[in-house]
């Protein structure tokens, strides 16, 4: 059993049902909550099949709702209305009204009227249409309308998941608004149901997001391994006070929202190492490269292990990018040369993959399989210090390796993301890494317990104060 909710997890479940009572003038009939996360190593590997290491915030999204039966007469009782409003009227200032017709659930997601700043409540519909993908959409009273009110304290575009968040807190609060019998067996299930209604949105990310939104524990980072559908989850505890150490967030006020970099960078990053994944497969005379089933690095691996016999080392995976992939760049007419086959007909099942090749120039394939394989070996080696007594120096060595393999190899960092991390390696940090996607958001440092107030202190100098920037308790936290 989950343990209870924390003091200010209560409070900001009671602030958003006070909210939905003045705004809709009656109370919500269930307020749901899932809270962000700060990804400690593991970045860009989940969608290409690897494990990670992530931990929830106290930092949350909390959807209030209720449904009622409609007595508008309309004279389609298949109806199913949502009615999305946010309790921050000043950032958000969108009321979407939402009507989907019986099998709603199966349609991909649909641009609505133009509302000012509404991109956001297209992850609550994702919520909703997770839900429906799972049931009877006749099972709910109909013509029904269910009103959700949004309220959250996740910044928005910096990579501590709030979209995700949105997504899986979306789905319980409309499941139990309308009262219907899910078919989702577990908490592992609705990460996974989570995870494909928010690729509606036409990102093509992995389920790290929505498995620390549902299965989180307190007082634990999660080891999310993605071997099995559903992806399973085993808590690990940080030796944070066994070694007098403190994990802070940094902010960097650099705003990367999904929705602005998915088509050019977040989507063409899966590209490339889909890509890399068949012409590495083709170069090693895997049968299977050109079938869907080896779009993903992991899948290259698995197909060499079975065919050896044996476990590939790290060391062999890297020797695969180095050998079959060239160090500059591809374009579209030299990738279809060397596999023989136009990338329309490789990626034809994939309409946001396809949108990515119709807008691109050139591919780095070497690049990022190198990443994704040494990220790999970066999570297994954080796991094993974490359990095994190490020092805490090797910790920071790995984070930091892993900012640099962000930076150099997959190129989602920014300069202000690498301006950030130096300049807590300078405050004191035994290591640092951007968290989340990258193109903004968040760091993540490892630092003495001891020496957080003088280490946030330097980093207010050094990084905030020298550009003008807010700083304050939302934007670096322990």
């Amino acid at each position: 059993m989950p343990p209870p909710p924390a003091p200010a997890a209560e409070a900001s479940v009671r602030r958003a049902a006070q909210r939905f009572q003045r705004r809709f003038g009656r109370a919500p009939e269930v307020v749901a909550r899932a809270p962000g996360r700060v990804n400690l190593i593991g970045e860009h590997v989940d969608y290409e099949g690897y494990d990670v290491l992530p931990m929830a915030l106290a930092h949350s999204v909390v959807v209030a709702a209720a449904a009622v039966v409609s007595d508008s007469g309309d004279s389609d009782n298949s109806a199913l209305k949502v009615t999305i409003v946010n309790a921050n009227d000043a950032m958000y200032d969108a009321v979407v009204e939402v009507t989907l017709p019986s099998g709603a659930g199966t349609l991909l997601l649909q641009r609505r009227p133009e509302a000012p700043r509404a991109a956001w409540t297209n992850y609550v519909i994702c919520g909703v249409l997770g839900v429906l993908d799972c049931v009877n959409t006749t099972a709910y009273q109909t013509p029904t309308v269910v009103e959700m009110l949004v309220d959250g304290d996740i910044p928005a575009g910096c990579g501590l998941s709030s979209s995700s968040a949105l997504v899986v807190a979306a789905a319980l609060a409309f499941a139990a608004a309308v009262a219907t019998p899910l078919a989702i067996p577990s908490r592992a299930a609705l990460a996974e149901t989570c995870r494909r209604a928010e690729q509606r949105v036409g990102t093509l990310g992995g389920g790290m997001d929505q498995a620390v939104a549902c299965l989180a524990r307190d007082g634990a980072a999660l080891h999310v391994s993605f071997a099995t559908h559903p992806a399973t989850a085993t808590p690990v505890v940080l030796p944070l006070a066994r070694l007098g150490l403190a994990l802070v967030v940094a902010n960097s006020a650099v705003v990367a929202e999904k929705a602005v970099v998915t088509p050019t960078h977040f989507n063409k990053r899966v590209v490339e190492c889909a890509l890399a994944a068949k012409v590495i497969g083709r170069g090693c005379a895997l049968d299977a490269w050109r079938q869907a089933r080896m779009s993903r690095l992991v899948q290259v691996q698995q197909a060499l292990e079975k065919v050896s016999g044996r476990p590939m080392k790290p060391a062999e995976l890297r020797a695969l990018a180095e050998t079959n992939c060239r160090q500059d760049a591809y374009t579209r007419e030299e990738l279809e040369s060397v596999l023989q086959v136009a990338l329309d007909e490789l990626f034809s099942d994939s309409p946001a993959a396809l949108t990515v090749i119709a807008t691109a120039a050139s591919y780095r394939l070497k690049q990022r399989a190198l990443h994704v394989w040494s990220e790999a070996e970066r999570v297994r080696e954080f796991r094993w210090a974490c359990e095994s007594g190490d020092s805490g120096s090797h910790l920071g060595q790995l984070m930091l390796e892993s900012h640099r393999s962000l930076q150099q190899l997959y190129e989602c960092s920014c300069p202000e993301l690498d301006a950030l991390v130096e300049c807590a390696m300078k405050a004191g940090a035994i290591g640092a890494r951007l968290t989340g996607a990258g193109w903004g958001g968040c760091i993540v440092a490892l630092v003495g317990k001891s020496r957080v107030l003088d280490f946030t202190a330097r980093l207010k100098l050094s990084y905030y104060d020298r550009r003008g920037l807010l700083f304050d308790a939302a934007t670096v936290f322990e």
